[in-house]
C-alpha cells in the first residue's frame, strides 16, 4: 500500500464541538498532517486547536483576509505556506462538516489512492448530504452517529453527486487550491487526470460521468439539528460571504430519503480517538466550554423575535409542532 503523505485541509469558525469528532474521523482514515484555518472565532475553536497543536495532531492557522479574496479563498491561499501541505502528496480539502467515507479495503485514504489507479491526479469524491431526520436540538454526541438518512443515489436522484470533493497530488500542477476542486495552471488545463473514487474517468468524450457512491462518498452534514442550523446561519458563510442562510438553503439540504450506516465502519477507531481526546484534562476542558458557549448561542438565537419566523417555516417545512424548549443536559462525546 502506498507510503505517500496525506493532508487534509480546513476552515473553521465557532465549530468547536464538532472538532474532536471531526480530527479523530480524519485520524481514523490515516491522514497524516491536518491543518485548519480559522477566522474571528468566539468560542474556544483556536484553542483547543492550539492544544492539539501542542500535542502534535494539528496544525492551526489564524487567517488573515484579503481584501476581495473573501475567507475561504485566503485561507487556503495562506494555507499554501505550510510544509504540511507542500511536502504531501496528496491533500484534501474539507470543512468541519464534511467526513470522507471510503467504502472499500480498510477504509483508508491510501486504500482509495490504491483503488483509484496510477497516473490519477485528482479523485472526485461525490458530495453525499445527509438531512437532519427527526433532530431538532443541539445534543453534545457525535454527529455521525446522529444523523443516518441521507439523499438517494445518483441513479435515482440526477442532482445526487453533483459536488465533488478532491484528493489531489501535484501541487505544482495547480495555481490555486479551490473548495472543491484544484485549478491548474494555464500549462496543465486540459492535461490533468480526474477520476472518480475507483478510478472511473469522471467525464468521456465531453459527457460527464454518472457518480456513484459506491467506493467512496463525502457524507455531508450541512444543516445537523435545527438548533446547529441558527447557529450556523448566525455565523455566516465563509464562501458566497454576502448571502444569509434561510429556507431556500434548508430546503437543498434537508434530504432524508434513505438510510446510510455506510460510515458505521469507522466506530471503532474513532472512539479510540474520541477517547483518548477526553481522556486528557486539557482538551476535555476545552470541548466543555465549546458545547456550553453554544448552549448559551442557541439561547440568545432562539429568543431573537427576528428568528422566530425561519424556525416556523423551517417547523411547518417538516410537519413539526412548535414546542417551547425544554432544558438540556449536554453530556460528554
Amino acid at each position: 500500500m502506498t507510503k505517500d503523505i496525506f493532508t487534509v485541509i480546513s476552515t473553521m469558525k465557532n465549530e468547536g464541538p464538532f472538532v474532536l469528532e471531526w480530527v479523530s474521523h480524519y485520524k481514523s482514515l490515516g491522514f497524516d498532517n491536518i491543518l485548519v484555518c480559522t477566522n474571528d472565532c468566539e468560542d474556544s475553536t483556536r484553542e483547543l486547536l492550539r492544544a492539539l497543536e501542542r500535542k502534535g495532531l494539528v496544525r492551526h492557522h489564524p487567517t488573515r483576509i484579503w481584501p476581495r479574496a473573501g475567507i475561504h479563498r485566503s485561507a487556503l491561499k495562506q494555507a499554501l505556506r505550510y510544509d504540511e501541505v507542500k511536502q504531501a502528496d496528496w491533500n484534501f480539502v474539507c470543512d468541519v462538516d464534511e467526513f470522507l467515507n471510503i467504502k472499500i479495503g480498510d477504509g483508508s485514504v491510501r486504500a482509495l489512492v490504491e483503488a483509484s489507479g496510477p497516473g490519477a491526479d485528482v479523485i472526485a469524491v461525490p458530495w453525499r448530504n445527509f438531512g437532519p431526520g427527526d433532530v431538532r436540538r443541539f445534543t453534545d454526541r457525535p454527529v455521525t452517529h446522529q444523523f443516518r438518512l441521507a439523499e438517494h443515489t445518483p441513479a435515482t436522484r440526477k442532482e445526487a453527486g453533483k459536488f465533488v470533493k478532491s484528493l489531489f497530488c501535484g501541487l505544482e500542477k495547480y495555481r490555486r487550491v479551490g473548495i472543491h476542486a484544484p485549478i491548474p495552471h494555464d500549462d496543465w488545463e486540459g492535461r490533468i487526470n480526474t477520476v472518480s473514487p475507483g478510478g472511473v474517468p469522471t467525464t468521456v468524450d465531453g459527457e460527464r460521468v454518472q457518480p456513484s457512491f459506491e467506493v467512496a462518498q463525502v457524507n455531508h452534514y450541512a444543516l445537523r439539528a435545527m438548533e446547529t442550523f441558527l447557529v450556523k446561519r448566525a455565523r455566516g458563510r465563509a464562501n458566497h460571504m454576502s448571502h444569509t442562510l434561510g429556507m431556500q438553503y434548508w430546503k437543498r439540504f434537508d434530504l432524508n430519503d434513505v438510510p446510510d450506516n455506510s460510515i458505521r465502519r469507522y466506530d471503532a477507531l474513532v472512539n479510540g480517538w474520541l477517547s483518548s481526546f477526553m481522556a486528557d484534562p486539557e482538551l476535555r476542558s476545552l470541548h466543555e466550554q465549546s458545547v456550553e458557549w453554544y448552549e448559551r448561542r442557541i439561547t440568545e438565537l432562539r429568543a431573537d423575535p427576528e428568528l422566530a419566523d425561519l424556525v416556523r417555516e423551517i417547523d411547518e417545512f417538516r410537519g413539526v409542532q412548535p414546542r417551547r424548549p425544554a432544558l438540556r443536559v449536554v453530556g460528554a462525546a
